[in-house]
């Protein structure tokens, strides 16, 4: 566990990135600019805090694998989040 509670206001401006792994953390969000990384294709932020899959994920059109389980509360999310994208994708289990 690397115990990151929060990622530069200017992360975005690594627009090289084509993986990164942000797992085993204690990120509750993803700053704006997270967006702006438009080479990114795979995305691991297993074992998180994020209340909700962030909105900046949304631009990241590149994103073919997105790893989310065992990510704290996620309580909003949306299992088609990109599916004409996406090859591989996990989801928190909502039971109940």
């Amino acid at each position: 566990m690397n115990n990151l509670t929060e990622l530069p206001r200017d992360f975005g401006k690594l627009q090289s990135l084509h993986t990164l792994r942000l797992d085993q953390n204690l990120l509750t969000s993803l700053p704006e600019s997270f967006g702006e990384l438009k080479r990114l294709e795979s995305l691991d932020l297993f074992n998180n805090k994020l209340p909700a899959v962030p909105e900046c994920l949304y631009l990241l059109t590149q994103l073919k694998v997105l790893e989310l389980s065992k990510v704290g509360d996620l309580l909003q999310y949306s299992p088609v989040f990109h599916a004409r994208y996406l090859r591989s994708w996990s989801w928190p289990l909502m039971i109940g």
